[in-house]
């Protein structure tokens, strides 16, 4: 917030959008006495002048921002003392305009402005940027084509796994993500997978208590490493593995907010690709980094066979 006065002080313009259900719990009833469903309402943060967008229309789990419409900064950290001090997470930042103007069109998405048209992607584009919401697009095409790709490995740290299954228009076809991993594990490819155990094992996420799901298993039935870690982290009960990411062949990084659910298809969400070794064995040096702390009876397997 400091950080936010200065630049306003400056006369820099700041916008920001957030979720409501994160702001204020009971922010809801004052959206319930609004006759128009589509209302979203302006305050100021503290008493300098920064918009802050909420409202029905805003499902947004993204945690991106644009700076001077030339960089970029997206991935799975909240904006929240917590995330920093206590989760694992990944921020990727990206200085290109071109790349600037997509998140723009997402930000003006998630507050009900979308563009007539989105701009769409080059697959032999080096940066790649999949927004859940685009007309014509689907957000898992990037993570299946790259896990069909895939020559050598596959390195997946997540949140949350689940069936994910979604029609692609733009290739009139069904991509299926487990069915990719699978077919992937078979063609001999060597897959890891990084799991936070609360969601999967059952337990506590923030005040929230998550059930049991069976659904992951059937990746490991089918051979398929999928390590879950209880992250522990400065005392905090609540610490996750928060991260959103797959690296492909060291080579292809996939980042973003995008949890590999149902629920990422229908909310406010992206995904960064990009293809770059150096960005790519950053990703694979956090997957050994939490394997040395909380699996080390796999981490000479892990070197072994991802050091190419």
């Amino acid at each position: 917030n400091m950080e936010f006065k200065r630049l306003v002080s400056e006369g820099i313009t700041v916008q920001i959008i957030m979720y409501l259900d994160t702001v204020d719990p009971n922010a809801m009833k004052i959206m319930d006495a609004q006759s128009r469903p589509e209302f979203l309402f302006r305050e100021r943060l503290e008493t300098f002048a920064v918009g802050i967008e909420l409202g029905p229309l805003v499902s947004n789990h993204t945690k991106f921002a644009v700076f001077d419409r030339a960089k970029i900064v997206t991935g799975s950290c909240n904006w929240e003392k917590r995330a920093f001090d206590s989760n694992s997470e990944t921020f990727t930042c990206v200085e290109h305009p071109l790349v600037a103007e997509v998140y723009e069109c997402i930000f003006e998405s998630i507050r009900g402005r979308p563009p007539i048209a989105f701009p769409t992607n080059n697959l032999d584009s080096k940066v790649q940027v999949y927004y859940s919401r685009a007309w014509g697009q689907c957000i898992l095409a990037p993570l299946c084509r790259a896990i069909e790709s895939a020559n050598r490995s596959i390195l997946i740290a997540v949140f949350i796994i689940r069936h994910l299954r979604a029609f692609d228009p733009s290739e009139n076809r069904q991509w299926d993500l487990f069915e990719s991993l699978i077919a992937a594990h078979h063609r001999g490819v060597d897959i890891w997978i990084l799991l936070e155990a609360n969601t999967h094992d059952g337990g506590k996420y923030r005040n929230r208590t998550i059930p049991s799901d069976q659904e992951h298993l059937e990746l490991m039935s089918a051979g398929i490493r999928c390590l879950k870690i209880r992250a522990s982290h400065n005392g905090d009960e609540f610490a996750a593995l928060h991260h959103k990411f797959m690296v492909v062949d060291n080579y292809t990084t996939m980042s973003g907010s995008f949890n590999y659910w149902g629920p990422s298809i229908t909310s406010d969400d992206d995904i960064l690709l990009l293809k770059d070794r150096g960005i790519a064995i950053q990703h694979r040096d956090e997957i050994q980094r939490l394997l040395e702390w909380y699996a080390s009876h796999y981490v000479d397997e892990f070197r072994r066979n991802t050091n190419f």
